[in-house]
């Protein structure tokens, strides 16, 4: 039977509370998921990948309530903190967590959030450039 994109990334988040980022390698991962190494690569490019994906997955899961747009009247910086807190809630969930999202690339699933809140923060006033 085979391992999909998510198992990895599900499997690797699982290995990051247990065993820690210096813990975590491409063997024993692919080890935890019954397959030889190289069978990892159909689903990531490598390491630095699977990290962000890590990353990502790690930060999803602040996603259904966070991202939403600003309450009606609700000034923008307690929007933004109320992201924020979310995400190092999420963060502090995991073992490493925040090493792994400090050293991540957004990947292309994280761009529309990204865009969200730069939207929210330009249409609230603030220039593109201080936005981003």
């Amino acid at each position: 039977m085979g391992i999909s994109r998510e198992q990895v990334v599900e499997t690797a988040v699982r290995l990051l509370d247990e065993v820690g980022l210096e813990g975590l390698t491409l063997r024993r991962l692919a080890a935890e998921l019954d397959v030889q190494a190289p069978a990892l690569y159909w689903h990531v490019r490598n390491k630095r990948e699977l990290l962000d994906l890590m990353a990502e997955a790690i930060v999803a899961t602040t996603r259904p309530k966070a991202l939403g747009r600003p309450a009606h009247g609700q000034p923008w910086w307690e929007w933004l903190a109320e992201r924020s807190r979310a995400g190092r809630r999420a963060l502090l969930a995991h073992r490493d967590g925040a090493l792994v999202a400090a050293g991540n690339r957004p990947t292309a699933a994280a761009l529309p959030g990204i865009e969200q809140v730069l939207a929210e923060l330009v249409a609230v006033g603030f220039p593109p450039a201080e936005a981003l």
